[in-house]
This record gives C-alpha cells, structure tokens and sequence, in this order.
C-alpha cells in the first residue's frame, strides 16, 4: 500500500492493490527506467504480466490519452527479461510483433504490445514492486 514514505504523485488502486505513478514526461526506454528507479527503490516500469495488468494499462493509456507507452523488458537472447532477470511468459503481442527491438511498449493506435528501438521518446507508468 502506499504511506507517506512513497514519492509524490503515487497513486494505490484499491481493485489491483498496487501503488503506481503515470509520468506524463517522455523520455527514451533507458531513461524511463532510470527515472522510476530514481523516483523509490522500489519503482519499476510497469510489467504487463497479466490480463489484468494489461488492461489496467490500457485504462490508463484511454484515460489520459498517453499514446504509447514504454513497459518493463528487455531483450536478453531470444528472451524478453525483467528488471529481476525473469523471463517474461505473458504477452498481448500487435500483428507482426515481437519485432527486432530490444524493448517493450504499447502500440498508440492498438495498445497492443510490441518491440521498441528505445530511442523514441514516450511517456511510462512507474510501479512499486
């Protein structure tokens, strides 16, 4: 749950019970990450790892109007890894994808999930983990 030591801006869903922080700046994948670490020890960019937590994500993205949005992974062989080096099982992939990129985000148009250059700049949902 989120107390008074969690950054500014954190938000608790009470459905989900996670505490989360949309970041309306847009930075390119590396400093996205780096940016929700900075923010609490315990920030990641958020990992769709479920039905739920994707469409959390897409409630979100349509609330606010984000476009897309930068998602915890990274390529690590024929693997998408998280922050912990766990190999990802859950995808929600677009047409086509996983493409060549070495990161993940979600389509603007579909909200589907695909692979990133990471050197486009958008906006992210930090979560404490």
């Amino acid at each position: 749950m989120c107390t008074a030591l969690i950054p500014d801006g954190y938000i608790w869903s009470v459905s989900l019970e996670i505490c989360y922080h949309l970041n309306t700046i847009k930075l390119i994948a590396v400093d996205a990450k780096a940016k929700c670490q900075a923010e609490h020890p315990n920030s990641r960019l958020l990992l769709i790892d479920s039905d739920v937590i994707y469409n959390f994500a897409v409630s979100i993205i349509d609330t606010f109007n984000t476009g897309a949005i930068y998602l915890q992974g990274t390529k690590c062989g024929p693997n998408f890894v998280d922050d912990d080096g766990q190999v990802i099982t859950y995808f929600n992939w677009d047409s086509g994808e996983p493409g060549n990129g070495n990161y993940l985000r979600t389509d603007t148009d579909t909200r589907l999930q695909e692979t990133s250059s990471g050197t486009y700049t958008y906006k992210f949902i930090c979560r404490l983990y």
